[in-house]
C-alpha cells in the first residue's frame, strides 16, 4: 500500500492541465493579444434562429455558456451524493442548512460592502455592486485541494455554497443590469421541463439516465432561450431525478460508489471523467485578462472589489454561518469553526464569475476595466491572504496524509460499480 493521499483523477487534471493552461491565457492576453482575440473570437458554431436568439457561438461563448454547463452539472452531482450518499456531509437538514447560511452571508456583506463603500467615496462605481457577489467555484475548488486535499467535508460545503451563489449571482444580473430577458417565457418553459421530467420519475417510473441526460439538455436550451445565462441550466434537473438508491455493501462514505443504483449515478460515472476536460478550455479563457500597465493596479475600484470580495466573504460565510450553527439552525457536521473560516476565504475569489457580472454591470470602459482587474486579482490576492489564514489556524496541510481504501490502491481513479444497473 502506497502512503501518502491519493489524488483522484480531478485533483491531477486540475493540477496537469487546468492550472498551466490558465498561465496560457493569462500570458497570451497580455504577450499574443491579436491571436488571443482570434482565437476566443472564432466561430464555432452556428444553429438555427428557433433554437434561441443568440445562434452564433464564437470559442469564447462555447465555452462559458455550453463546456460550463456541464462543468456545473459534475458538481451539482456531486452535491446529490452528498445529500443522498450515506453519511454524506449534506445528508441532514441542518448539514445542508450550513451552506444555505454560508451563501446568504456571501452575497449580502460583500454587497453592502461595496455598495456603502462606493456610494459615499466613489458614487460613479455604484453600478459594480454585483461583482463581489460572486464565487469562482473551480478556482475556490482549486485552492482548497491544495490547502487540505482529499478533505471531502470541505469540498462539498464549497461546492454548495458556490453553486447556490452563482445561481443567485445567475438570476440577480438580469434584474439587476436589465438583461434582455423573455421572463414571461422563463415563467412557462422552464417549469414545464421540470414539472415533465417529475411526472416521468413520479408516475411513468422512468429510470434511464440516458432521458434524464437528455432533460438536462433541453433545460439548459430552456435557459438559453429565454435569456437566463445557461451555466446552471441543467442543474435544476437533478432534485426532479429519481433518488439513487443505496447499497450498503458498496464503497466508503462520501463517495459515489454509495449510489449503486439510479440514473444520477449512471450520469455521475459520465461526468466524472468528462468534467475535468471542460475545465481546460475555461482556464484558457478565463485567465485571459489584459493587464496594460502595472500602475492600472492602483485604483480605489480595484481595492473595494477586492475588500468586498475577501473580507466580505470571510466575514459573511463564517459569521452568517457560524450564527446559524449556535442558533441550532444548521450543524457543522465534519467541519468546525476553523475549517468554515478557511473555507470562507476559499470562496473569496470572484474571478471568472465576477468577470462576467463586470462585463454586464456598465458601459463605461474604464470602469468595467477597474472591476475586471479586481476580479482578476482576486484569485491572486485572496488566494494568498487565505493561505496565511489557513497556516494562522493551523488548517494548512498541503501534504496531508489519508487513508486509501484498499479496493482502490494503485488507482488514482477508481472505477464506479454498479453503472450497468
Amino acid at each position: 500500500m502506497s502512503s501518502g493521499l491519493e489524488k483522484t483523477y480531478y485533483e491531477r487534471v486540475m493540477e496537469y492541465a487546468f492550472i498551466p493552461f490558465a498561465v496560457v491565457g493569462l500570458v497570451m492576453a497580455n504577450a499574443f493579444s491579436t491571436l488571443y482575440g482570434n482565437i476566443l473570437h472564432e466561430e464555432m458554431l452556428v444553429l438555427p434562429h428557433w433554437f434561441a436568439p443568440h445562434n452564433h457561438f464564437n470559442f469564447e461563448e462555447l465555452t462559458l455558456d455550453f463546456f460550463f454547463a456541464f462543468v456545473f452539472a459534475g458538481f451539482g452531482v456531486e452535491l446529490m451524493e452528498a445529500r443522498y450518499g450515506r453519511g454524506g456531509s449534506l445528508s441532514t437538514a441542518k448539514k445542508a442548512a450550513l451552506p444555505l447560511a454560508g451563501t446568504l452571508g456571501g452575497v449580502v456583506v460583500p454587497v453592502a460592502i461595496y455598495a456603502a463603500t462606493t456610494r459615499l467615496f466613489i458614487p460613479y462605481a455604484f453600478d459594480g455592486y454585483l461583482v463581489p457577489a460572486a464565487t469562482d467555484i473551480v478556482f475556490s475548488l482549486a485552492l482548497a485541494t491544495f490547502i487540505a486535499p482529499g478533505n471531502k467535508a470541505v469540498r462539498n460545503f464549497l461546492l454548495a455554497l458556490a453553486v447556490i451563489d452563482d445561481a443567485i449571482a445567475s438570476l440577480l444580473i438580469p434584474v439587476a443590469y436589465a438583461g434582455d430577458v423573455d421572463w414571461l417565457m422563463a415563467g412557462w418553459l422552464i417549469p414545464s421541463v421540470l414539472a415533465f421530467t417529475y411526472f416521468m420519475n413520479r408516475v411513468v417510473g422512468v429510470r434511464s439516465g440516458t432521458f434524464y441526460a437528455l432533460m438536462m439538455l433541453v433545460c439548459w436550451w430552456a435557459f438559453l432561450r429565454t435569456g437566463i445565462h445557461p451555466t446552471i441550466g441543467m442543474l435544476p434537473v437533478l432534485p426532479m431525478m429519481p433518488k439513487p438508491s443505496i447499497d450498503d455493501g458498496i464503497g466508503a462514505p462520501h463517495d459515489l460508489r454509495n449510489m449503486a443504483r439510479g440514473p444520477i449515478f449512471r450520469i455521475g460515472h459520465v461526468l466524472e471523467r468528462l468534467q475535468p476536460w471542460f475545465l481546460i478550455p475555461f482556464a484558457f479563457v478565463a485567465a485571459g485578462v489584459t493587464v496594460e500597465s502595472f500602475s492600472a493596479i492602483f485604483n480605489q475600484v480595484t481595492g473595494i472589489t477586492l475588500v468586498s470580495l475577501f473580507f466580505g466573504k470571510l466575514l459573511g460565510i463564517w459569521g452568517f454561518a457560524e450564527y446559524a450553527v449556535r442558533r441550532g439552525w444548521a450543524s457543522y457536521g465534519e467541519l468546525d469553526s476553523r475549517k468554515l473560516a478557511v473555507s470562507a476565504g476559499c470562496a473569496s475569489i470572484g474571478f471568472t464569475v465576477s468577470l462576467f457580472v463586470a462585463r454586464v454591470a456598465t458601459d463605461d470602459a474604464v470602469l468595467r476595466a477597474q472591476l475586471s482587474l479586481g476580479a482578476m486579482l482576486s484569485a491572486v490576492v485572496c488566494s494568498v491572504l487565505t493561505i496565511l489564514l489557513a497556516i494562522l489556524l493551523g488548517e494548512f496541510r498541503p501534504q496531508a496524509s489519508a487513508p486509501i481504501d484498499p479496493d482502490t490502491e494503485g488507482d488514482n481513479a477508481p472505477e464506479l460499480v454498479g453503472a450497468s444497473a
